[in-house]
């Protein structure tokens, strides 16, 4: 079974071909941004999506743009600024523009992660750089894309790991193989009639041996396992964190995870609450506080409370992408947005907790002054300045008082301040208020909670994460920690 992270994500949520404005379930508004014209439709990535009009595909911006003309036997949703398209039946890469950067001739691609792009040719696999230029040669029988700066590749019908120069990290040992992720990867080998999976880490040792049926990546420090039927989730140790219950599983994105017993799914959090019941008849992750679910034969919206915010009336639906959701109906896809349904409001005063929980920057230990509302954990954007600075996510910090924002610049160091990573806060809980200061990355308005304690702006930690790209997760052992060598997931 292959885990490509980076294959066509389903996703996208269509709606009725002539639907105007309307408001819906839980004070939600519906608005129709781009008309229901398309035979299909992929999720926005790096602003712009994936359409299919009369046979071709193109794409097209969020007013509906057709960027390039529909010519293009195939697709795939741009990444790192490049998206593979297929014409006359070989695949190349074009810019936002639609220019043609790598000329259409390769027989397949994954697209670009890491800088680098697998592609084969005539039965063999190798990898180019944004040039076009073949950085690592046509060696392998299959590969996958990079992902925490290894990729895996088959040679001679066995699977293992390579790096961005081409050497040889993991021998090929193993039946089947699929991506990094929280440093370490899933591994198969053959047994009777089926594969087993275990996991191993970037040196090779088999951290978790191979006796699960099946594993997928690891997503906020947790990871889906199945063995005699059941799912269920392990932490970066192999710890058994959440039980093997479940008839389906999917991973953990902000927090929550889809499961599915007896064909009924729901949500659980990350400790194996039940957060909203297994009442709907398939469901979709949670993205920007929203997540497509099915009921009765149709597809809609909840929030995270499990409140229907948009009523189940469409054939098919997907993930809210960028602001905008692909939704069909009378087999038509469009682009809606839906706002004022995501979750319940903040409120404006609240309890902040000190809290001393366990936090890793690139695996050293941090001592960020952190409180907790909520369930949720809130830092000072300067302690998160103080940890990146001097790493490829680092950023400058600063506060423009006309504006009543704090501005944060990515590539620029930080300067640390008295007062910046003073550890746990003491005197006791506190009052929180909402903070009416926005904040900026590199000029762009960014959606966050923001909290004013003692005067100091306090983020989640995850907003911050989503806005400055770097990447948040969380396990038992581990605690909270942040990977700087790795994206926003």
């Amino acid at each position: 079974m292959r885990k490509k992270m980076l294959s066509l994500v389903l996703a996208l949520i269509m709606v009725l071909a002539l639907l105007p404005v309307s408001t819906v379930a839980a004070n939600a508004t519906v608005t129709q941004v781009i008309p229901f014209i398309y035979d299909d439709v992929d999720n926005f990535s790096e602003g712009l999506a994936v359409v299919k009009l009369g046979g071709m595909w193109s794409f097209i911006d969020k007013t509906g743009r057709e960027v390039v003309p529909f010519k293009y036997d195939a697709v795939y949703h741009f990444s790192e600024g490049l998206a593979a398209v297929k014409l006359d039946g070989k695949f190349g890469f074009i810019d936002k523009a639609g220019k043609e950067v790598v000329s259409c001739q390769y027989d397949e691609t994954w697209g670009f992660a890491d800088g680098l792009a697998a592609v084969e040719l005539n039965g063999k696999w190798g990898y180019i750089d944004k040039t076009g230029k073949v950085v690592i040669p046509f060696h392998y029988d299959d590969t996958f894309n990079f992902f925490d700066g290894f990729a895996a590749v088959k040679r001679n019908g066995k699977w293992g790991y390579i790096d961005k120069t081409g050497k040889e990290i993991v021998p090929c040992i193993y039946d089947n193989a699929g991506d990094f992720s929280d440093g370490l990867a899933p591994v198969g080998i053959w047994g009777f009639s089926s594969y087993k999976w275990g996991f191993i880490d970037k040196m090779g040792k088999v951290i978790v041996p191979c006796k699960y049926d099946d594993a997928w990546f690891f997503s906020e420090g947790l990871v889906r396992v199945k063995l005699n039927g059941k799912w269920g989730y392990l932490d970066n140790t192999g710890k058994e964190i959440i039980p093997l219950k479940y008839d389906e599983a999917y991973n953990f994105f902000d927090g929550l995870a889809v499961v599915g017993l007896n064909d009924k799914y729901g949500y659980i959090d990350k400790t194996g609450k039940e957060t909203i019941s297994l009442k709907f008849d398939d469901a979709y992750n949670f993205f920007d506080g929203l997540a497509a679910v099915k009921m009765n034969g149709k597809w809609g919206y909840i929030n995270r409370m499990g409140e229907e915010v948009v009523p189940c009336q469409y054939d098919d639906a997907g993930d809210i992408s960028e602001g905008l959701a692909a939704v069909k109906l009378n087999g038509k896809w469009g682009f809606i947005s839906v706002s004022g349904a995501s979750t319940p409001q903040q409120p404006a005063r609240t309890t902040a907790s000190p809290t001393n929980d366990s936090l890793t920057c690139d695996g050293a230990a941090q001592n960020p002054t952190v409180y907790k509302i909520g369930g949720s954990n809130y830092f000072k954007i300067r302690d998160v300045a103080a940890m990146l600075d001097g790493t490829g996510k680092q950023f400058a910090v600063g506060y423009d008082g006309q504006l009543k924002s704090v501005t944060a610049t990515t590539g620029q160091g930080y300067a640390k301040q008295p007062g910046d990573l003073a550890g746990a806060p003491a005197g006791g809980n506190k009052t929180a208020e909402i903070s009416s200061d926005t904040i900026y990355v590199n000029g762009e308005k960014v959606d966050a909670e923001v909290y004013k304690i003692d005067g100091s702006n306090y983020f989640k930690l995850r907003d911050l994460g989503k806005a400055l790209d770097f990447y948040v997760g969380w396990s038992q052992e581990r605690g909270v920690y942040i990977e700087t060598d790795k994206s926003y997931s």
